[in-house]
Order: C-alpha cells, then sequence, then structure tokens
C-alpha cells in the first residue's frame, strides 16, 4: 500500500513538471519573423516568411494575435504563408517552442496588402494647335488613373525597351511614331507601390498633314446674274477632306468665322448691284488649311430705266401708204426687247435689243393715231415698264 502510494506521487510530480514546463515562457530577442523579405509592400496575399531562430523546434504561425486556428508545427525557416484575402496592413504572429518545450515570447511582422491594380486609367491625346506639319509628330498626352505610382508610356502595346517612370498627369511633347498619315495609338499602363500592374490603356490621334483638295464653290450653279430683290443666293460647295469652312466676300476674310463644311449653303449679298465675289477656303480637323477659291456673279436688280421710243425720229405724222416707219430705241443696259402695236403685246416675242427698227408695220388699215409700244429687258431678267410713242397715219 506505501509502494503504491510513492508510485502515485511520482507519476504527479512528473506530470506537475510537464506542465510546468509547457507553460514556461522565455524572453528571446534573437528570434525574427520578417515577411516578403521585409518589404512594406505585398501585391499577393500568398507570401514568403522568413523566420529565424536558433533553438526553436516548432513553430506555430497565425493572423490572429490569439492564435485563433492555429497548432504547433515542425519549425522551417522559410515558408509560404496566406494572408487575409483583403487590402490593408496586417500582421503576422509566430510562436516558438524548442525541444524542452519552452515557449519562446510571441514575434511578428507588419505588411501592407495590397492586391487592387490602378484602375479607370484614361489618356486624352491633343494635337499640334496648328496640326501636324511634317515628321517628327509631337502631342501632349494628359493622364488620369486611381492608385497609381508608376506608369509606362509606349507607341507599341510590346512597352519594348521601355521603363518606369513616376506617374504625372501630364506630358509634354511626346513623340509618335513617324511613317506616312494614319492613326497613330499610344499605349500605357500602371503601376502601384505594391507591384500590381494595370491593364494597358490607349488613345489614338489622327496623324493628317495634308491640307483639304478639290476645291470649288459656285454660285447659283455658276449663273452670271441674279436679279432677287432680297440679295439672297445659294453656295454649291466642294472640298474633300474639310471638315470646315470659312466664307467671305473679303479676300482677306474679315469678320468671318469657322463654320462646319457643308456642301450648301444659303448666302446674302452684301451692297448694291454690281460684280459680287464670294472666296471660300477650308481647313481639316488637324488644322491643315487649304487655299482659297472663289466665284463671282453679278447682282442686278433693277430693271431698264430711262429708255426711249421715237417713231420716224419723233415726226408727228406718217404718209407711207404701205404704214411703215422706223422705229428707234435707246437703253443703257438693256439686252432685249419685246415690241408691239397693241397694250397687251399679244403675239409678240422677245428680240435682241438693236437701237433701230426700220420697217415697221404700224397697226389698221384706218388712219388716225398709231401706237407703238417697247419692253426692255437686261441680261439678268430685269424687265422694264412700258415705253411707247405715238404717230399720226395719214395715207
Amino acid at each position: 500500500m506505501k509502494k503504491l502510494c510513492f508510485a502515485s506521487l511520482i507519476l504527479i510530480y512528473f506530470s506537475c513538471n510537464c506542465f510546468a514546463q509547457e507553460e514556461n515562457i522565455i524572453t528571446d530577442h534573437n528570434s525574427t519573423v520578417l515577411i516578403a523579405n521585409g518589404n512594406k509592400y505585398a501585391h499577393s496575399n500568398i507570401v514568403q516568411l522568413t523566420i529565424e531562430s536558433e533553438n526553436a523546434y516548432q513553430m506555430m504561425v497565425s493572423n490572429y494575435p490569439d492564435f485563433t486556428g492555429a497548432y504547433w508545427s515542425h519549425y522551417e525557416k522559410d515558408i509560404k504563408w496566406e494572408l487575409l484575402p483583403q487590402d490593408g496592413e496586417q500582421t503576422v504572429y509566430v510562436n516558438l517552442r524548442d525541444k524542452d518545450n519552452n515557449i519562446y515570447s510571441t514575434i511578428s511582422d507588419k505588411i501592407i496588402l495590397d492586391a487592387t491594380p490602378p484602375s479607370d486609367g484614361t489618356v486624352k491625346i491633343y494635337p499640334p494647335e496648328n496640326g501636324f506639319k511634317s515628321p517628327p509628330f509631337y502631342v501632349d498626352l494628359e493622364i488620369s488613373v486611381k492608385d497609381a505610382k508608376y506608369m509606362m508610356i509606349s507607341n507599341q502595346n510590346a512597352f519594348f525597351n521601355h521603363k518606369w517612370m513616376l506617374f504625372k498627369e501630364d506630358v509634354s511633347e511626346w513623340q509618335l511614331e513617324d511613317g506616312p498619315d494614319g492613326v497613330r495609338k499610344v499605349f500605357i499602363k500602371f503601376r502601384d507601390v505594391a507591384g500590381n500592374n494595370s491593364e494597358v490603356i490607349s488613345g489614338e490621334v489622327l496623324i493628317d498633314t495634308k491640307a483639304p483638295f478639290g476645291m470649288d464653290i459656285k454660285i447659283n450653279e455658276d449663273e452670271k446674274f441674279t436679279k432677287r430683290q432680297d440679295n439672297q443666293i445659294s453656295l454649291k460647295i466642294t472640298a474633300r477632306e474639310a471638315d470646315f469652312m470659312m466664307i467671305s466676300p473679303n479676300k482677306d476674310f474679315s469678320g468671318a468665322e469657322w463654320i462646319p463644311y457643308g456642301e450648301n449653303l444659303d448666302w446674302t449679298l452684301d451692297g448694291n448691284d454690281g460684280n459680287k465675289i464670294i472666296y471660300a477656303k477650308f481647313k481639316d480637323k488637324t488644322g491643315n488649311e487649304s487655299g482659297v477659291v472663289s466665284d463671282e456673279i453679278i447682282l442686278d436688280t433693277k430693271p431698264p430705266q430711262d429708255c426711249t421710243v421715237l417713231i420716224d425720229k419723233g415726226a408727228d405724222i406718217s404718209s407711207n401708204i404701205n404704214k411703215l416707219v422706223t422705229v428707234d430705241l435707246y437703253s443703257s443696259d438693256a439686252s432685249f426687247i419685246m415690241i408691239s402695236s397693241v397694250p397687251n403685246f399679244k403675239g409678240a416675242r422677245w428680240q435682241v435689243y438693236r437701237e433701230h427698227i426700220p420697217n415697221w408695220k404700224l397697226y389698221g388699215e384706218e388712219n388716225g393715231t398709231k401706237t407703238v409700244y417697247v419692253k426692255f429687258m437686261d441680261e439678268a431678267g430685269n424687265i422694264s415698264g412700258i415705253y411707247k410713242d405715238e404717230i399720226t397715219l395719214n395715207r
């Protein structure tokens, strides 16, 4: 009975001793843990842990200070570790235990997890104010993005031989690729401080060094005259590869502004009757400006005036047995005449203006007062009022 009690005492002693050893906490200033070689940022939640310790036999690793869910495992200096899947500052905690079951004080390290790449990148390309003239072609870039520290710019999607640079919103005089006219692209990708690369964004601009060509302007389908009282004319405009046009009655285009290109335009002529010229020039979206074309038309809104009609040079009486007289006409700007012996000009036709008409036959068989009626028309088509002269027939 005494022997049994002694054995029990020995068992109790060893049990208590083991328990005391497991709870023995030792301060260790030599053990360390580094996340991702001590980097400040990680762009993946899978990181490298480097655990340095001279006497560690087992280790317990956790993302929580109370080591929730953690368990003891064999000590390894380098392991892959999974951080919590959320951006922000995170801490990894490590407990170490030696072969004598001494537990060392907890060691830890911090890192900022940033697994989200820069986003919402945009680039706007601004060509030269006066357009592209000849290589080299330079543009200004306006860039925006969220959470980027660096950027890389290239004229090719491969970014061959290009280097990362600090992000900036404005890049002046970026040189595009040389070559013939056509579309050029600029590619940009971004990187944050954690090393996350964004998707590639791009913008494009049209290289156009050639001015609009094949220009022409026609007034009223190339008519010579217009007689509209409101001075309205129609313009038929042609220019290949034009985006804007400037129309003016002045050769120096004073007071005119660029307007969107169109093939048809109504226009009001300025001033009084006379020869009118309309000038046009064109440019494209890149600012290439064409030469000047023009067309002219004569504005004539007034009919022939101050016209005269004389029968037999103003004689009062004609005694010609055949009723034949001469008719003399005068008009400073008539091109056509219509002459008749009746006021309604029934059966009369327009004929080329002439100042002397011999052998005009008076109307009617009876003697008495006879009248000759004449209307005048200018080249523009303006028709005068009725002019007349009288003579007494006495055969």
